[in-house]
């Protein structure tokens, strides 16, 4: 997904799940990035820029049940199965300052954020 954030460094989160008729939710699979180790590797961000982020998720078999439907949060937290980020730069365990951060998600023309999900028919 193509993404910004107002501060140095920040997470972004994806959960995706079963979604059922009468509102229940059930987590598929979930993952992280920070800016600053985006796409699997370490890279400079400077506040406000659009970055590309990947967010690969690990496969999973999972039968969706007829009434349910995919459910897609992006977030930049998912406090406690993963650490909080204080939105600074450097190592999240040494900082000692927390930022609040604006955070956008871009979507369409120059910016295709996209999720890809292997179907596969019964």
């Amino acid at each position: 997904m193509y993404v910004s954030s107002d501060v140095e460094d920040t997470s972004f989160t994806v959960s995706v799940m079963e979604q059922c008729s009468d509102g229940t939710a059930y987590n598929i699979r979930d993952g992280i990035t920070s800016l600053r180790y985006r796409n699997n590797r370490a890279s400079d961000y400077r506040p406000n820029e659009i970055v590309l982020a990947e967010i690969e998720l690990w496969p999973i078999t999972w039968t969706i049940r007829q009434g349910s439907r995919l459910r897609v949060d992006i977030s930049s937290s998912n406090f406690p199965a993963y650490h909080r980020h204080p939105n600074t730069a450097g190592p999240w365990a040494t900082q000692v300052e927390w930022k609040k951060a604006k955070q956008t998600v871009y979507c369409g023309g120059d910016y295709p954020s996209r999720i890809e999900i292997p179907y596969a028919a019964p």
